[in-house]
Order: C-alpha cells, then sequence, then structure tokens
C-alpha cells in the first residue's frame, strides 16, 4: 500500500504523488480507480500492474483525509459549476439557487462523490460576473485564503503609530543620517523596506550598510498587528493592488524608507575581502535619511554612465562591491536559475494593458547581491549564538527527480558530470553554464528548478542548496514577510538587547504556517496573471505568435510564447501533416513520413485557436515548420524581488 497526495488531470484521470522522505514513483490512476477521489486527496493507493510502457497503474483503496471543503468555479447555464484547478474533471451539482450563470462562486462541499454519484454543493459566496475583474480577484484570494480586511484592532494599532520620528525614539540609535543612503526598487513598488550604500577599503575590499525598516519597534510580539501578520505570513502582488501584510499606515507609511525623512532602521555592516568574502558583520538599531529613491532603471543608468555626481558615484561603487560578491557566490559552486517573470500592468479596476517578460538589470543584481549577504550574515550570527528563529532551508533534490532530469538531459548529449557521491550545488551551477547559449537551455533551467525541493522555513538550520550555503534566513524584507520580523527580534536578542525570544516550542507550527502562506500567496498571484492573459489573448484568436517548444510527450507539445509570458499546449490531434511519435530518447516528436520534427527549444510559429479564461488554457495549432535559432530577449519592468 502506498499513501500520496492525488493530483487530477482534465480528462479525469490523474496521479498519485506519494508523501514521504523516500517517496517511490508516481502512480497513475485511471478515472474507473478512483473510488470518489477529488484532487489535493490523501489517499492509499495499491499498485497494481505496469502497462508496457513502464507505466505504474494502481487503485485507490481509500481516502484517508480530504484536501478541501470548498472551491471556487463558475456557474454554468446547467445549475453545476465548473471548478477553477485544471485538475478538476468533475463538476458540482447545485439543488438550488444562490447565484447566476457565469458568476464566479465559492462553493463548500456537502456530499462528497461516490461510484456513480455526483459532488453535490451549495454557493457560499457570490463573487460577481467571471468577466469581471474585481469578481476574479476576490475568487482568487477566497481559493488561497488570502486575508483582504484587517481587523479593527490592527488597523487602530497602525493608525496610532506616529507619522514621524519623535527625537526620544533615537535613543542609543547609531545616527547614519549623514551617510549617503538610498533605495533601489521597482518603479512600482509599494513598499520601501531595504536602503543600501558602500564604501571601498584601502585592501581593495568594501563596507556594504544594508539597513532595513525597524518593523519590530513598531509591532511588538503578541500586539494585534503581530497576531494578524502572523496569520498573513507574507504580502501578496496582483497588477491593480497588493494585499499587504501590515496595515497600509506602516507598510507605507512610517516604515517605508522614503527620502529626505528620518527613518528608523536595523542595520546590518559587512565587511568584504577582495575576494567578496565576509570578513566581518556588525550589527545595531539606527536612524537614517535616504537620499534618492531610485527605480532599478535609474540604478542600471547610474552604472552604466560616467556621471560623477555623488549619487551616480555612489551607485557605482555599490556596482564593484557586487560584482565580487558574485564572483564570490559564483566560486562557492551557487545556483542561478534567473528565470523570466512576467511584468504585468493594468488599470484601475484590473483590466490588464499589457503583458511581457521583465528583464533584470545589474541594478536588480546588485540589491539581490546586498540583501543575500545580509541574510547570511544573519543567519550566522543566529546560528553561533543559538539564538531561536526561523532559518530558510533548501535541501537538496530528490534523487528520484533528478534521475529524471538527467534521462532528460542525456537526450541533449548532456548529463550533471557527477563524479563520485551526492550531487552538489557546484554540479548544477557548471551545467547551467555549458548550456547557457543553447536555444533549448530557459526551459531546461526550468526543468532542473522544478526537479529542486523547494525552499521551506523551518526551526533549525538545514543549509540552503541553491545558495551553496550551510545557513540562510530571510531578515531583509520585514514589511512583506513574517520570518523577516522574527528574525529582527532574534536578531536583538543575539546582540543582548532585552527583547522578547521567540519561544521555541511555537517555530514548528510557525514554519510551516509561513511556509504555507507565502506557497499560496505565489500561487495566487500565477493565477490571475494567468486567466487576466487569456482574457487578454481571447481577441486575437488566429493570430499567429513566435514560440518555443517548452515541453514534449504523447499529449503533444507545451509551448512558451517568446513575446507575452504565456505558456499552452499544441495538441497532438493539431500536428497536421502526419502521425507523430514520441522518441522517449531525445524528447522528440518525429513524424516518419515527413520527417517533421519537435525538440525542447524549437523555435516555431503557434496560432491561437482556443482560450479558456476560466483556467487560464491557451491551445495552438501550427503555421509554419519549427526552426532552430538563438531566443530572442526580452524586455519589460523588471520583476518584483525573487523568493528564495
Amino acid at each position: 500500500m502506498v499513501r500520496g497526495r492525488f493530483e487530477g488531470r482534465p480528462e479525469g484521470d490523474g496521479w498519485v504523488i506519494p508523501e514521504g522522505p523516500h517517496s517511490a514513483e508516481d502512480i497513475h490512476i485511471t478515472r474507473g480507480r478512483l473510488g470518489g477521489t477529488l484532487p489535493g486527496d490523501l489517499v492509499d493507493v495499491e499498485p497494481s500492474f505496469r502497462t508496457r510502457r513502464g507505466r505504474l497503474e494502481g487503485t485507490v483503496v481509500r481516502v484517508v483525509k480530504r484536501s478541501a471543503s470548498s472551491v471556487v468555479g463558475l456557474v454554468t447555464p446547467e445549475r453545476t459549476v465548473a471548478v477553477w484547478d485544471r485538475g478538476w474533471a468533475r463538476e458540482i451539482l447545485l439543488p438550488a439557487g444562490g447565484a447566476q450563470p457565469g458568476d464566479l462562486v465559492a462553493v463548500r462541499i456537502r456530499r462528497y462523490p461516490a461510484p456513480g454519484q455526483p459532488v453535490i454543493g451549495e454557493v457560499t459566496s457570490v463573487f460577481g460576473p467571471a468577466d469581471a475583474p474585481r469578481a476574479e480577484l476576490l475568487a482568487v484570494l477566497a481559493k488561497y485564503s488570502i486575508r483582504d480586511e484587517f481587523p479593527p484592532a490592527a488597523v487602530a494599532q497602525a493608525q496610532a503609530a506616529p507619522a514621524v520620528v519623535a527625537p526620544s525614539e533615537l535613543g542609543a540609535r547609531d545616527d547614519l543620517r549623514g551617510r549617503l543612503i538610498l533605495t533601489m526598487d521597482p518603479e512600482d513598488a509599494r513598499d520601501h523596506d531595504d536602503a543600501i550604500e558602500a564604501k571601498e577599503l584601502p585592501d581593495g575590499g568594501y563596507e556594504i550598510g544594508v539597513h532595513i525598516a525597524d518593523v519590530s519597534h513598531y509591532v511588538p510580539p503578541g500586539s494585534p498587528v503581530d497576531e494578524e501578520a502572523a496569520r498573513r505570513g507574507t504580502s501578496a502582488y496582483f497588477p491593480e493592488r497588493s494585499v499587504p501584510m501590515l496595515p497600509e499606515a506602516l507598510s507605507s507609511g512610517i516604515c517605508s524608507l522614503f527620502p529626505d525623512v528620518d527613518r528608523l532602521v536595523q542595520s546590518v555592516r559587512l565587511r568584504i575581502g577582495p575576494d567578496g568574502r565576509l570578513r566581518e558583520a556588525r550589527f545595531s538599531r539606527g536612524v537614517i535619511r535616504s537620499a534618492a529613491r531610485l527605480s532599478y532603471e535609474d540604478g542600471a543608468r547610474f552604472l552604466a554612465a560616467a556621471d560623477s555626481g555623488p549619487i551616480g558615484t555612489a551607485v557605482r561603487t555599490m556596482g564593484r562591491a557586487s560584482a565580487l560578491l558574485a564572483r564570490a557566490r559564483a566560486e562557492r559552486g551557487a545556483v542561478d536559475l534567473d528565470l523570466p517573470e512576467p511584468v504585468v500592468a493594468a488599470d484601475a479596476e484590473g483590466n490588464l494593458l499589457d503583458a511581457r517578460y521583465g528583464e533584470r538589470n545589474d541594478a536588480h543584481r546588485l540589491v539581490e547581491d546586498f540583501m543575500l549577504l545580509a541574510n547570511q550574515a544573519v543567519a550566522e550570527r543566529l546560528r553561533s549564538t543559538g539564538t531561536p528563529a526561523l532559518h530558510r532551508v533548501h535541501e537538496a533534490p530528490d534523487e528520484t527527480r533528478i534521475d529524471s532530469f538527467e534521462d532528460l538531459l542525456a537526450g541533449f548529449g548532456e548529463r550533471l558530470r557527477v563524479p563520485s557521491g551526492p550531487l552538489r550545488p557546484v554540479h548544477c551551477a557548471r551545467l547551467l553554464a555549458r548550456i547557457e547559449s543553447r536555444p533549448e537551455a530557459p526551459f531546461l533551467r526550468r526543468r532542473l528548478l522544478r526537479a529542486m525541493r523547494k525552499a521551506v522555513y523551518a526551526p533549525r538550520a538545514r543549509g540552503h542548496f541553491a545558495l551553496a550555503l550551510p545557513d540562510y534566513t530571510h531578515f531583509t524584507s520585514p514589511i512583506r514577510r513574517y520570518p523577516d520580523l522574527l528574525a529582527h527580534r532574534a536578531i536583538a536578542v543575539a546582540e543582548g538587547e532585552p527583547s522578547q525570544d521567540a519561544d521555541p516550542q511555537t517555530l514548528p507550527a510557525l514554519a510551516a504556517a509561513c511556509s504555507e502562506t507565502e506557497r499560496n500567496a505565489e500561487a495566487a498571484e500565477r493565477t490571475l496573471v494567468e486567466r487576466r492573459i487569456a482574457r487578454l489573448l481571447a481577441g486575437r484568436l488566429g493570430d499567429a505568435f513566435a514560440a518555443r517548444v517548452s515541453e514534449t510527450g504523447r499529449f503533444g507539445l507545451a509551448i512558451e510564447l517568446d513575446e507575452i509570458p504565456a505558456r499552452g499546449t499544441v495538441p497532438m490531434a493539431l500536428l497536421t501533416g502526419g502521425r507523430f511519435r514520441f522518441h522517449r530518447q531525445d524528447h522528440s516528436l518525429r513524424c516518419p513520413a515527413t520527417g517533421r520534427s519537435f525538440r525542447i527549444g524549437d523555435a516555431l510559429e503557434a496560432q491561437l485557436v482556443r482560450v479558456d479564461p476560466l483556467r487560464g488554457d491557451l491551445e495552438f495549432g501550427l503555421s509554419a515548420e519549427p526552426v532552430r535559432v538563438a531566443r530572442p530577449g526580452k524586455r519589460g519592468r523588471g520583476p518584483r524581488p525573487r523568493r528564495r
């Protein structure tokens, strides 16, 4: 017997993904062997047999735990609800009224399926017509349990916070207001919680200052704002607005590091040698007055120009320090996947105006280099003092998934080249360097990311595989991440301040909760953007788009558009000109009659033939032969900082 989570497919079948550190292979479940299972359910499965192609089949013996008691979907003219999730093949029957066809709704499941019996539910919330952006946003918030309204006590506490820093608040803080410190964020950033500086040292090294909004000064442990922040775990960002972790009076007020005003910070001053390695770290509370609010585009222009003004000179000094940090990170074998992220523009109502890939420029990398170093230094200090805190953990990849990735690489004449012993980050980094110029590189990068475990929070340090570090934590974003606020309190304890220490008994639950709220926020952001892009493209049926093959299989092709951050499929039935067969050895689709073939990385022209805005699905046909050319660059506003 095998226990695992069921992942459904629109066709009605699906896979059970076994749980546990030494999980067995995935088991395919046909529709007739589900036994009333719904997507996400924890089930016990009895493996039955292998197909001629080696696929393991099984039968669900028991549903151990249901994944959800409510879902979000669209009311159909037949008085059923088509569930948003792609894996849901079943519709939910609504025996009574409460919503109109075309409405997005939340539904509570009243009766789970049994053989020959439908799922029955009742409407608990009506969000509005599916084509209304506000209804779509409300449905996403409900689906991923993201809290939108703050409790009155939290609002009152935030509004009672001072609008300016009073002299009485300075106390023993370091006065850094005479230093040239600045912020650098996306053009449309809604909060500013980090400011930076750098100074070149006589030995060729640098002193780097990372100054983070002192949210802990305004949010005491156990206060209404703190309790609500812990429940939210993180901020979520959508095209038309954000859902912040902290009330706006704090997140966009006294905690935000605006220029030319005094702001309280927790500072990390870091000294690196000419080799880019951390030599010393000092921690203190301080007060700063930011000299400038730069966008990443501003920063990139200063880095590239020869401007002799103080801001330009300061930014270029930071750029040289960043180059040393990047070199040191590469030398220790850190893995930089650097995948393009979608950047969208919307009007105030949420109607999408534009969607493109964001470009990460040198200013993005500079800020990220400084933040990574500060987080590393805080983690090392907390570990050396034994201070209870949440650590950011990224464990080594699962061997089964790496074996599958190796099979894919073999089809392109590559391998990870692990001589002996366990896989190490440097093996992945060297692979990415070797394939960098190949057309399939972006898709192999994504497949490598999928083969890795997801970074999570944990009460104990277990290393960060991708960064090639023995310990890491999140410290630099306390306005939008609760673990960072906890790290601020922890570093105060480590430095001997009379502060409230975290209860080690509560950390495991907090780590699990913060990991879950982070996953929910990421999924909500991705879900809404996918559906908005699908709605944007719905008016372009029949248009042709330049695209690349991102995956091949017996289903056909998965593709990604070159200029618009959208993915879709070319089903096998729409691969015209002959019968195609999937060849696992080189992961290609080939037609013996015509010699036409498709592989990951191939360029093609795809014609949009179907759009499903409900689930964000796009279906394409082909309008030209594939050609192998270099992947074109993608330009746009920079993405938000990545979660590592």
